[in-house]
């Protein structure tokens, strides 16, 4: 499996299509594929020119990749073989993060201009919470029942799936830099000199020095 012409390239997302043994990585140029069996040694550049940012493959619809791009969502269809740009409302909205359900069905997506979601499969987004568009988001993180959500300025905010409203973090007083979300609703912040905090989404106990770690 050759990967030298990833040399010198900046990548700044992976994403790994379990279905047909792929390896996607997006970067600055493009979103290059990696056919990872070593039957055909294959690799392709898509998107040629675009700065990919990230990349989502959904579990049960490995067929469809999503990435994100500093001038849009692009979603290609093993049925269409063709990218489509998705309609979000502006021209050209930079798209930080993408994440959901595994049948495609939730997205939601972090932006340069806030937050935004579909419950429809990516027919029709909008900005969850107008409140919390002042400030960019940077990531956003999903394993139900729960989302969370990080923005520029370090808060992070989080709510059940199929709530409407969000909820402010407010378990711990400084910035948050990374965000991971468990399967037991166990949300880990990383900080600037705070180090790592667990905090339980169901009672927002924080551990702040974490046993085991």
């Amino acid at each position: 499996i050759n990967t030298s012409f990833l040399r010198g390239k900046t990548i700044k997302s992976v994403c790994w299509n379990h279905k047909s043994e792929v390896l996607y990585a997006g970067g600055f140029d493009g979103l290059y594929s990696i056919d990872m069996t070593g039957k055909t040694r294959e690799s392709k550049t898509l998107l040629n020119e675009k700065n990919v940012n990230t990349v989502w493959i959904p579990a049960d619809t490995e067929g469809t990749i999503w990435a994100g791009c500093d001038d849009g969502l692009y979603v290609f269809s093993d049925a269409e073989k063709t990218w489509r740009k998705q309609d979000l409302t502006f021209d050209s909205l930079k798209i930080n993060t993408v994440c959901g359900s595994s049948d495609a069905m939730v997205i939601f997506l972090a932006t340069g201009k806030g937050l935004f979601s579909s419950y429809d499969g990516g027919e029709h987004y909008f900005l969850t919470d107008k409140t919390l568009s002042n400030d960019s988001c940077m990531d956003i993180f999903m394993r139900e029942p729960y989302v969370v959500s990080l923005f520029s300025n370090g808060s992070v905010y989080w709510k059940k799936i199929n709530e409407l409203k969000w909820n402010r973090l407010i378990a711990v007083d400084y910035p948050a830099w990374s965000i991971f979300l468990d399967a037991d609703g166990l949300l880990y912040l990383g900080s600037n000199g705070y180090g790592l905090a667990r905090i339980s989404l169901i009672d927002q106990q924080v551990t702040q020095d974490i046993p085991g770690i």
